[in-house]
């Protein structure tokens, strides 16, 4: 059995625009596809950000806090340095449309 998945960006949007996961299986010498789950997203970044912005529950600096608390018992590094202050400098260059998001799935099974 094995599985293939896509995930596919827009430059426009930091979320994923498509995710596709694919399931196939070897029987009796050929590969026969079992099922194929599709989900198609755009204008969600507001979600997103509800979730991952700066007063979400998963905020950078939360999530960052977390990681960087289990983390600081396998590394001996400085912690002087602080990426995400980089990272925050960057420029907002998303250009989307957030008023009418649109989420799409699909599921299809293939017979033979």
């Amino acid at each position: 059995m094995s599985y293939q998945t896509n995930l596919i960006f827009s430059p426009k949007s930091y979320v994923p625009r498509s995710l596709t996961f694919n399931v196939t299986t070897d029987l009796l010498g050929q590969s026969v596809n079992l099922f194929e789950i599709t989900a198609r997203m755009e204008g969600l970044e507001y979600y997103a950000e509800n979730f991952f912005g700066p007063d979400g529950i998963y905020s950078n600096e939360r999530i960052s806090n977390h990681i960087q608390n289990f983390l600081r018992r396998f590394r001996s590094a400085s912690e002087n340095e602080n990426y995400w202050d980089g990272v925050k400098r960057l420029p907002n260059v998303i250009d989307n449309n957030f008023d009418n998001p649109k989420i799409s799935f699909g599921y299809k099974v293939i017979e033979k």
